[in-house]
């Protein structure tokens, strides 16, 4: 009975070391420390053997990163020949009038870091590779040059002439949107190709081809192949957002399919969290001599952002959803995404 009582005391121990660590990822593990005497001799004629190994493996990762430095050099464009430079106000990036009025009504008056880097290399017709963190104005970096470009040659027939990807239905939502309140003083047409709306009334408005398209991939390939008249022949900017975020999805078929669906002369910009191998591929793919602009390279999330969690024991996991309701009925109750 003596040890059962010291084994459930043990246990309990170990539960408030987990919920002190929050996600249990860092809790401190009892080590058992018999024959500590033959386990630091081992250490002691392991040191030599791991130190060899340790140099050459250092040496291994200075001759990849050298080649991965040199990679880079070859393929993106020369980031000392960008003017970089810190804009204290919309004004100062020369926008024409229609475009800065949008803006400024939407209260926005000085430029992010991610804005004010994006917007003028945007504006040369670069193609851009870019990364920042979430709630940093990504969104108006790539909308307010898509539209300054399209006032700037207005179209001579009615066409796509920019088609903007995003992962989920709600971020192609909110992008068309803030799109749509940006051109507010001007007569560029948009159309929202997303899951969950009419089929039927999506086909409509893409044949009265609208300036702008915003969609998920499969959403958009659905109408490439079905939709009558419907073409990206005449793209001139594609913009994919959280890039990362689609290749995981899935959609990296539909992402080759639509790429080579656009001309080859068309301005890129692609923007993602994190840059993974297939981001790699899809970048290669996709963009020409682009530009890389990242603003913020830890990849964390904008500071006046809150971010929580709440940690659920495998015991009480048929609980999660309740905790769920109560806490949408008592601590957030508005702007909740569930």
């Amino acid at each position: 009975e003596q040890k059962d009582e010291e084994f459930v005391a043990s246990d309990n121990e170990n539960d408030d070391d987990l919920a002190l660590d929050g996600f249990g990822g860092g809790a401190e593990k009892n080590v058992v420390e018999d024959d500590s005497s033959d386990s630091e001799s081992d250490e002691e004629s392991s040191d030599e053997d791991s130190g060899e190994d340790i140099n050459a493996d250092s040496d291994m990762e200075e001759v990849e990163d050298e080649a991965e430095k040199q990679r880079k050099k070859e393929y993106f464009a020369d980031e000392s020949e960008i003017d970089k430079q810190e804009h204290v106000s919309f004004t100062s990036i020369n926008l024409s009038r229609p475009i800065l009025k949008g803006v400024t009504g939407l209260g926005f008056v000085k430029p992010t870091p991610i804005q004010s880097q994006t917007i003028p290399v945007a504006l040369m017709g670069k193609d851009i590779c870019g990364g920042a963190a979430t709630g940093s104005g990504k969104t108006a970096a790539f909308v307010i040059p898509i539209l300054e470009r399209l006032l700037y040659r207005p179209r001579q027939t009615p066409s796509t002439r920019v088609l903007i990807l995003c992962p989920t239905r709600e971020l192609a939502a909110q992008v068309h949107s803030a799109a749509v309140k940006f051109a507010a003083y001007t007569d560029i047409t948009f159309c929202l190709c997303v899951g969950g709306l009419s089929l039927k009334t999506q086909e409509q408005e893409l044949k009265l081809k609208p300036d702008v398209v915003v969609a998920t991939p499969g959403r958009l390939i659905d109408h490439v192949r079905n939709t009558s008249g419907f073409h990206l022949d005449a793209c001139e900017i594609l913009v994919m957002d959280e890039a990362d975020r689609m290749l995981e999805d899935g959609f990296a078929d539909e992402l080759g399919e639509i790429i080579k669906s656009c001309p080859k002369s068309r301005q890129t910009m692609l923007f993602s969290a994190t840059m993974t191998d297939n981001v790699d591929q899809l970048i290669r793919m996709s963009l020409h001599n682009p530009v890389r602009l990242f603003v913020d390279k830890s990849n964390q999330a904008a500071s006046r952002l809150v971010q929580e969690f709440v940690r659920i024991r495998q015991a009480r996991e048929a609980d999660r959803a309740a905790v769920l309701l109560a806490l949408c009925k008592k601590s957030f109750k508005k702007r909740v995404i569930v």
